[in-house]
C-alpha cells in the first residue's frame, strides 16, 4: 500500500501555507489570468496536454529560462518521478531513471532505460544524452513504459526534447551569464526570413565555461568543471503550401576536466590491495591504505585528469506532407556520432589504482516514417509507423589493478567493437465510442539484431585473456498499449491503461574469459490511472496518477569471479523481478495574476518478486534510484514595478524546492551505495519590461549549499566505495535582450 510519509505530509503543509498566502493576495487581485496552453506530440499528433491519456510533465521555453535551468539533469529537481544520475563517465553521459526504471552504466553494450528524443530523433547511447536547453521550445517527459509508439528502451519512459523551429520573423536573442568559479556563458540566436513565406534560417551558437568546483590536495587540479561549445543551424522550407521541409545540424565540442571522484571507503583486504601493498611496503612506495580516503565532498588526492574530450554531431531531416485535410505522412532522417575521451579517478590518490580511462566512437542512422489520420467521421484518430535504426560502437577501456611501477600488476585494456540493427512497425488509435468516451488500442513489433567483438589484453602481462571473440544474438518483441478515457467534462479527463514496454538485450563486455555471452531484454507492464483537470477557470491545472508496474528480468551488474582469471569482474544478468507501485501529483495553481505556484509529489514503494538462486540481490533490497516518496515545490511572484528604464516594468522572484528521501544507487542494497534525503533550493530574481526586451536576473542554484553525492558506487569487494559529488551553491547574474 502506497502511503503519505511525515516528511511529503510537512510539504504538503508548507504547499498549503502557500495557498493561503495566495489567497489573501487573491482577494487584491482584480482579474484572474489562465494558465498557458500547453501543446504537445506525446502520441505523435499535437495535442492539448490536457487531453493526451498519459502521465506527462512539461517544461516549456520560458519555464527553463526562467529558472535559469541548465542541462538535462535538472528536469530532476523540476519534473517529478524523474532521476538524473552523475554517471562514473563523461559529463555528457545522460543517465535518467523514470519510476525506478533506467540505466546508470555508461558502457556501449548496454542500453538505456529511458530514452532521450531531439526533435524526434532517439539517441541511441547515453554519451552525448544529456542535452544543453538552449534555444528550446519544450521538454516532454512521458513516464511508464512507451514500447507502442517509441519503442525499444522507454520502458521507463521516454524524454523528447524539441527546438525551436525557423519562422519568417527577423528577430533573436543574446545572453550573457557569470557567476562564481569562473562561469562565464554566452549565446546568441537568429532567426532570418530568406524568402518570405518559402525559406528562413535559425543558427545559434553558445559556450558555457566554468572552473571545477572539485579539486586535487595533491596536484591542485581542478574537477567537475565545464567547457562546451554548441552551433545549430536550421533550415525550413515551405515548397508548397502541403509540404513542410525542416533540415537542422548540430555541433557540439567538449573540452573540460573529468568529474570529480571520491574514495568513500577502502578495503585493505582485497585481491587486489593486499599484494599491492605489499609489493608498495617491499619497494619504498606509499601503501595504497586508508590515509587516502577523500577528506571531504570536493577534494582528494588523485593525480589522474585526461580530461573530458567530447565531439558531438548530429543531423536531422523531418519532410511533412499534408496529404489530405485529415492524413499527414511525416519523414524523419537522421544521422548521429560522438567520439569520446574520457575517464574517471576512481582511486582518488597518486596509487592510480582503477583510474580508468575510456575512449567511445558511436554513430548512428535512423529513418521512421509516421502516417497520421482520421477515419469514420473523424471518431478515429490514428498513427501508423515504420522504424529503422543501425548503430556502430566502439568502446576501449583501460582498467589498472595494480601500481603502474609494478612490472607484475595486473591490468586489462578492454575493446568492444559491433553493431546494431533495429526494425519495428507500429500503429496506435484512439476510438471514440461516444462523444465523451474513447477506446485506446495500440501495438508495436520489434525486431533487433546486435553484434559484439570483445578483446581483452592484459599490458603487464604482455598476453591475451580473451582474444577477439565475436558474438551475436538477435530478439523480438512484441509490446501493446489499450485503454479507455473519459471526458468528465470538458476540463476534466480521467483515463485507464495497460502498457508495456522492453529495454534491450546486449553483451557482457567487461567479461575477461567465457563469461562474455548475452543477457536478456526487460520487460515492463504498467497499469495505470489517472485524471486531468484544469479547474477554477482554467486557473487550477491538477493532474495526478496511480501505477502499478510488474519490472521482469531485470539487468543486473553483478560483481562474479571470473571463472578462468578467478578475478572479480563486473557481470550484468537477468537474475530478478520487481514490482513498483507509485501515486504522482502535477499541479500549476495561478493563485493571482501575480502568484503562481508548482507542485509535483510522488509516493512510491517497491521490491523485489524473484530471485534467481545464486544471484546476490536479496527480496529484502530495494531497486536503485527508488525513493519512498519525492517533492518539488516552486513559488513565483510576479510584481508590476515602474521605473525610468522600463515604465511597464515587471519583478519576477521565483524559488523551487526539490526534496528526494533516501535511496540506494545500486542492488544490492549496501551501505556504500546509499545516499540521505537530498533537498536542493533554487532561487532567481529578474526584472525586466513585460515585452522581455531585455532582462537582468540573479540566481542561485543549491541556495542553502546542500553537499551530497550524485552518484555512488560499490567497489568494495575489489578495492572502496566511491563516489561523484554533485555541485555545491552557485551564484551568479545573467542579461538577455531580444530583438
Amino acid at each position: 500500500m502506497v502511503r503519505l510519509n511525515k516528511n511529503w505530509r510537512s510539504h504538503i503543509a508548507r504547499s498549503t501555507v502557500f495557498l493561503a498566502i495566495g489567497g489573501m493576495l487573491a482577494a487584491n487581485s482584480a482579474v484572474a489570468a489562465e494558465l498557458e496552453e500547453i501543446v504537445v506530440t506525446a502520441q505523435k499528433r499535437s495535442e492539448r496536454l490536457q487531453d493526451v491519456p498519459i502521465s506527462v510533465s512539461v517544461l516549456t521555453s520560458d519555464a527553463i529560462v526562467g529558472r535559469s535551468l541548465s542541462d538535462l539533469s535538472s528536469l530532476a529537481t523540476q519534473v517529478v518521478g524523474v532521476s538524473s544520475v552523475g554517471s562514473d563517465q563523461g559529463g555528457s553521459n545522460a543517465d535518467f531513471y523514470i519510476r525506478g526504471i533506467g540505466q546508470n552504466d555508461f558502457i556501449d553494450t548496454n542500453d538505456p532505460g529511458v530514452g532521450v528524443y531531439i526533435d524526434g530523433v532517439f539517441i541511441a547511447r547515453t554519451a552525448g544524452g544529456l542535452l544543453d536547453l538552449t534555444d528550446l521550445d519544450r521538454v516532454e517527459v512521458l513516464r511508464g513504459p512507451q514500447g507502442t509508439l517509441f519503442g525499444k528502451n522507454t520502458i521507463g519512459g521516454a524524454i523528447s526534447v524539441f527546438t525551436k523551429k525557423p519562422d519568417f520573423k527577423y528577430e533573436g536573442d543574446a545572453f550573457v551569464r557569470a557567476g562564481e568559479r569562473g562561469r562565464f556563458d554566452a549565446g546568441v540566436t537568429v532567426n532570418l526570413p530568406v524568402i518570405d513565406n518559402t525559406f528562413a534560417l535559425r543558427i545559434n551558437a553558445i559556450t558555457k565555461n566554468q572552473d571545477g568546483f572539485g579539486r586535487s590536495l595533491e596536484t591542485g587540479q581542478h574537477y567537475s568543471g565545464e567547457g562546451k561549445d554548441i552551433f545549430k543551424i536550421s533550415a525550413l522550407w515551405l515548397p508548397t503550401d502541403k509540404v513542410e521541409v525542416n533540415l537542422s545540424s548540430d555541433y557540439t565540442h567538449v573540452d573540460q576536466p573529468i568529474r570529480m571522484s571520491l574514495v568513500l571507503n577502502l578495503n585493505p583486504n582485497t585481491f587486489i590491495t593486499q599484494p599491492q601493498n605489499q609489493w608498495a611496503v617491499a619497494n619504498g612506495v606509499t601503501p595504497y591504505d586508508a590515509r587516502w580516503v577523500s577528506p571531504n565532498l570536493y577534494t582528494n588526492y588523485s593525480v589522474f585528469n585526461p580530461g573530458d574530450h567530447e565531439e558531438i554531431y548530429g543531423t536531422n531531416l523531418t519532410v511533412g506532407w499534408q496529404i489530405a485535410d485529415s492524413l499527414q505522412l511525416k519523414s524523419i532522417t537522421a544521422y548521429r556520432e560522438s567520439r569520446v575521451e574520457t575517464g574517471l579517478a576512481f582511486s582518488a590518490a597518486p596509487s592510480g589504482i582503477g583510474d580508468q580511462p575510456v575512449h567511445e566512437a558511436d554513430d548512428q542512422m535512423s529513418q521512421e516514417f509516421i502516417l497520421n489520420g482520421k477515419s469514420f467521421d473523424n471518431r478515429l484518430n490514428w498513427v501508423t509507423g515504420l522504424y529503422y535504426l543501425r548503430e556502430n560502437i566502439y568502446s576501449d577501456i583501460y582498467l589498472p589493478l595494480s601500481f603502474a611501477a609494478n612490472p607484475d600488476g595486473f591490468d586489462t585494456d578492454t575493446t568492444n567493437k559491433g553493431g546494431n540493427t533495429s526494425y519495428a512497425a507500429y500503429g496506435q488509435g484512439t476510438y471514440h465510442l461516444t462523444d465523451k468516451l474513447g477506446l485506446v488500442l495500440g501495438a508495436r513489433e520489434s525486431y533487433e539484431r546486435k553484434d559484439d567483438t570483445l578483446t581483452v589484453f592484459a599490458n603487464k602481462f604482455d598476453a591475451f585473456l580473451l582474444p577477439a571473440t565475436p558474438l551475436e544474438h538477435s530478439w523480438d518483441s512484441f509490446t501493446y498499449r489499450a485503454g479507455l478515457q473519459y471526458q468528465i467534462s470538458p476540463d476534466v479527463l480521467a483515463y485507464t491503461s495497460i502498457s508495456t514496454g522492453f529495454k534491450s538485450g546486449g553483451f557482457n563486455g567487461r567479461a575477461q574469459s567465457t563469461a562474455f555471452i548475452a543477457f536478456n531484454p526487460e520487460r515492463a507492464t504498467t497499469y495505470e490511472a489517472g485524471v486531468k483537470s484544469e479547474l477554477l477557470d482554467h486557473r487550477l491545472r491538477l493532474n495526478a496518477a496511480a501505477y502499478l508496474t510488474n519490472y521482469d528480468d531485470i539487468q543486473t551488474t553483478l560483481n562474479v569471479n571470473d571463472p578462468v582469471t578467478g578475478v572479480v569482474t563486473n557481470v550484468v544478468a537477468n537474475p530478478a523481478d520487481a514490482r513498483i507501485k507509485g501515486l504522482e501529483l502535477d499541479s500549476s495553481f495561478l493563485i493571482t495574476d501575480y502568484l503562481r505556484l508548482d507542485v509535483g509529489a510522488t509516493s512510491t514503494t517497491d521490491h523485489y518478486t524473484k530471485i534467481v538462486n545464486g544471484a546476490q540481490v536479496s527480496l529484502s533490497d530495494h531497486l536503485p534510484q527508488v525513493p519512498s516518496w519525492t517533492a518539488n515545490v516552486g513559488l513565483q511572484l510576479d510584481l508590476p514595478a515602474p521605473t525610468p528604464v522600463a515604465a511597464d516594468g515587471l519583478f519576477t522572484a521565483r524559488i523551487d524546492e526539490s526534496h528526494k528521501a533516501s535511496y540506494y544507487d545500486g542492488s544490492p542494497n549496501t551501505q556504500f551505495n546509499f545516499e540521505p534525503r537530498v533537498d536542493v533550493v533554487n532561487a532567481r530574481l529578474s526584472y525586466g519590461p513585460r515585452s522581455e526586451r531585455w532582462t537582468v536576473a540573479a540566481y542561485a542554484r543549491n541556495l542553502l549549499n546542500h553537499g551530497y553525492l550524485a552518484y555512488h558506487e560499490d567497489l568494495f569487494a575489489f578495492l572502496y566505495s566511491i563516489g561523484t559529488p554533485a555541485p555545491p551553491r552557485e551564484f551568479g547574474g545573467e542579461i538577455y535582450y531580444r530583438w
